[in-house]
């Protein structure tokens, strides 16, 4: 960048002008009163009318490597360099190093320099150069940009780690048919100036690589289509029915009052979590009998361990009974129940149903039958697999 500033302090001074320049075609220096231009070389006619005479000026030349000091006047006052030769304009020869005087911007080539002084002292400015760029103040380009002659363009290979920082300022790069936003709260939209999430797509997309195994997660899009992640269904264990081949066994309501097994139970997988519900009728095995008025008893079933044990199994989960009642005028009555069983061995298990007469109300004397049994189709263990 050429810096068009001039300081004629080295160059003359008024006084002496005669014995210092040397002007072409004229004999004297004409004054012209309050000229807002210090020196005038465009009102010469003959010089105008000319295409070869006065179309120049010649600085004086001067190794800037050489001069180790200003003339010793004085200066930084108003009448007297007051700018302490801030301005100041020469032609140096000199080919490398630095100024003898001053600081200097980079090494020194031929061409002209000029003087940045804006220090109390004369020697605290700095040589820069006007001429046009050679290899040593050379404009570069790298990091992402690219230098054509003059004009720095930008693309062009990134030379390490850089970060564009958009101050709450949006990025847009517009195609022919579509852009690409890069918005102040860090979303990019393609083909959308307004993105309002992290990527924001107007249009298709495409995903080119695709694990295709090993994953525990799929893909969903809403109905906005912003896309989230979502476990893969776990595959379900299957629903159980118990196979029932036992006769079962009969209980008198005047005891014993203890659980008896009836020997009818259900398989459920390993390491699995079931929901069990049972169907047990409660009848006699007189078919037109009916419980006397004022009479009743309540039954009480759990799951057992194995077909002789009579204890509640310890893999049941939170309630371990259920129960039901046979009370007047009832010929029969459904006993049905939910318990939760969590097996958490690493081999399927069998469990049993075990029944045991509660509480018996009015002196009711009766033999309750084929509890467990499959004489009666409603006899029923059912399993759901349950997380």
């Amino acid at each position: 960048m050429k810096k068009n500033i001039f300081s004629l302090a080295a160059i003359l001074a008024l006084g002496t002008l005669s014995a210092q320049v040397r002007t072409v075609n004229s004999a004297t220096n004409v004054s012209v009163t309050n000229s807002p231009a210090f020196i005038d070389a465009s009102s010469n006619t003959t010089v105008n009318g000319s295409s070869n005479v006065g179309k120049g000026l010649i600085f004086p030349r001067v190794d800037l490597s050489a001069m180790t000091a200003f003339p010793g006047v004085t200066a930084g006052i108003p009448n007297s360099f007051p700018t302490r030769f801030d301005g100041m304009i020469v032609y140096n020869t000199a080919s490398s190093g630095t100024a003898g005087v001053g600081s200097t911007q980079g090494t020194l080539t031929p061409g002209y320099w000029y003087y940045e002084n804006k220090t109390s002292s004369n020697t605290g400015g700095t040589w820069k150069p006007m001429s046009p760029a050679t290899s040593a103040v050379a404009n570069t380009a790298s990091n992402g940009l690219t230098l054509a002659g003059n004009e720095v363009k930008l693309g062009g290979n990134l030379g390490q780690a850089t970060t564009i920082t958009n101050n709450g300022n949006a990025l847009n790069i517009a195609g022919s048919a579509s852009t690409t936003t890069f918005d102040s709260a860090g979303n990019v939209g393609i083909g959308t100036t307004a993105p309002t999430e992290n990527l924001d797509v107007s249009g298709t997309a495409r995903l080119r690589t695709i694990p295709s195994s090993g994953g525990t997660v799929m893909l969903t899009a809403d109905n906005n289509g912003v896309i989230r992640k979502q476990a893969l269904p776990v595959a379900s264990a299957p629903a159980l029915k118990a196979n029932i081949s036992s006769p079962g066994i009969s209980l008198s309501t005047t005891g014993p009052a203890g659980y008896s097994n009836t020997g009818f139970g259900i398989t459920i997988p390993a390491n699995s979590k079931y929901m069990i519900q049972i169907y047990q009728i409660l009848r006699t095995a007189n078919a037109n009998y009916q419980v006397p008025a004022g009479q009743s008893v309540w039954v009480q079933a759990t799951l057992a361990d194995s077909p002789t044990a009579t204890a509640s199994s310890a893999d049941l989960v939170g309630g371990q009974y259920f129960s039901g009642n046979y009370s007047a005028s009832m010929s029969l009555n459904m006993m049905s129940g939910i318990l939760t069983i969590n097996n958490t061995s690493s081999n399927a298990k069998n469990y049993y149903l075990a029944v045991r007469i509660g509480l018996v109300s009015g002196g009711l004397n009766t033999t309750l039958t084929e509890l467990g049994g499959s004489a009666t189709s409603e006899n029923q263990i059912f399993a759901v697999p349950i997380n």
